[in-house]
């Protein structure tokens, strides 16, 4: 069924009582093979999470393994403890909201994070500035990376229909 100008007419054939967790699938008490469903979404929209469902791919929620997990979290607190609260969180956000679409973030932030820990310890010397340099090729390279991921998002909010391409 498709509702394209908000009106709709519709009748219903039957009405069901009981609690609707104990619906068969087939709608009769027979058994059947197999079952599949296509969930359409409209262009921009992503699926959070779905339920009682065998097989699903392609979820936010599903995306994420214990280990992405942890690096998000390492990566905040990592921030926090470097350049303190509002670092942090943002880092907690942003990693949050992005890993699951460009999982390479977190680990070029992971060596930035290391180069300005060991640039802060090291005292002054050739070696420190071999890392202040990689530090800084590394925060080219951060941007770099992100410049394409802001124009792709900015592009799929003014125009949500080309998110495929």
């Amino acid at each position: 069924m498709e509702v394209r100008k908000g009106e709709l007419n519709l009748t219903a054939e039957g009405r069901i009582e009981k609690n609707i967790n104990q619906i068969n699938a087939a709608g009769w008490m027979h058994d059947f093979k197999s079952v599949s469903c296509n969930l359409h979404l409209p262009p921009g929209w992503r699926l959070f999470f779905a339920k009682r469902v065998d097989r699903i791919s392609n979820t936010w929620i599903n995306k994420w393994s214990l280990f992405d997990i942890f690096l998000t979290l390492f990566i905040a607190a990592a921030m926090y403890k470097l350049m303190g609260i509002p670092a942090g969180i943002t880092a907690l956000i942003t990693l949050t909201l992005v890993h699951t679409e460009f999982t390479g973030l977190s680990w070029v932030i992971l060596i930035l994070l290391g180069a300005i820990a060991l640039n802060r310890v090291i005292p002054a010397g050739m070696f420190k500035n071999i890392i202040n340099l990689c530090r800084r090729i590394t925060l080219l390279g951060l941007i770099l990376l992100l410049l394409p991921l802001i124009f792709f998002h900015i592009r799929n909010a003014v125009y949500p229909q080309l998110e495929g391409f």
